[in-house]
């Protein structure tokens, strides 16, 4: 029988019916070790992450399933999709992608897919 100490039973099924390795220091890692290759990329921070850490780390967090747990949830998704769909993507995200496509091979590479 599968046993740990973070059991999840459809792993432990499959690890018994001998569908892969279902404990943890019987995977084998092969290829180049990149656990410390930095590859520059940044996870900024704004408004609505702020927000967010106010709500998980701070004494306000005892308020938190109010947002996170009805309706009012709703408001973050409402903010999201404002914020990148009205904002982010028109006057950053397509311009970045348009100068992408027009001078890397890359870009130029995904023109040549067939569109719809």
């Amino acid at each position: 029988m599968y046993e740990s100490d973070k059991h999840i039973d459809y792993i432990g099924i499959a690890y018994e019916g001998g569908l892969g390795v279902g404990k943890i220091e019987e995977i084998e890692v092969i290829g180049e070790d990149i656990s410390v290759m930095d590859l520059g990329f940044n996870v900024g921070d704004n408004f609505a992450s702020h927000f967010g850490d106010l709500l998980w780390f701070s004494p306000f967090k005892k308020i938190q399933k109010i947002f996170f747990r009805t309706p009012l949830g709703y408001i973050f998704i409402l903010g999201s999709y404002f914020y990148y769909d009205w904002t982010w993507w028109p006057f950053v995200g397509k311009p970045l992608m348009e100068k992408i496509r027009a001078n890397t091979e890359w870009g130029r590479f995904s023109d040549r897919y067939p569109s719809g």
